[in-house]
């Protein structure tokens, strides 16, 4: 049993490196979008109105790249089961962007 521990340490302390790293990014990202809506720092043809939403988007899409780039390193992540449940949870977040009838999203 504490073979199998050992065995997962290093993936497991990528995976701890990998949320410090990505907690810190998204900190920066914080502050660079902050200065984006405060007028602090512009960007050409970029409005200050577009700073919140555009860093919603950007954290989700670099918590999407820390969980993809994680998944290996989690123990258990190549059973059978575990590959199940992620297909399953893929699925249901693809099924969640449609609306159940085509005619519903036409009003």
């Amino acid at each position: 049993m504490w073979d199998g521990f050992v065995e997962h340490v290093p993936g497991l302390f990528f995976i701890a490196v990998l949320v410090v790293v990505t907690h810190y990014l998204l900190r920066v990202l914080r502050a660079f979008f902050h200065l984006l809506e405060t007028g602090a720092a512009t960007i050409p043809g970029f409005y200050a109105e577009w700073a919140r939403p555009t860093f919603m988007v950007v954290r989700v899409l670099a918590i999407a790249f820390a969980v993809v780039v994680a998944y290996p390193h989690i123990p258990g992540s190549d059973s059978l089961a575990f590959k199940g449940v992620s297909v399953f949870i893929g699925f249901l977040v693809s099924l969640g962007g449609r609306p159940p009838c085509p005619a519903c999203s036409r009003g």
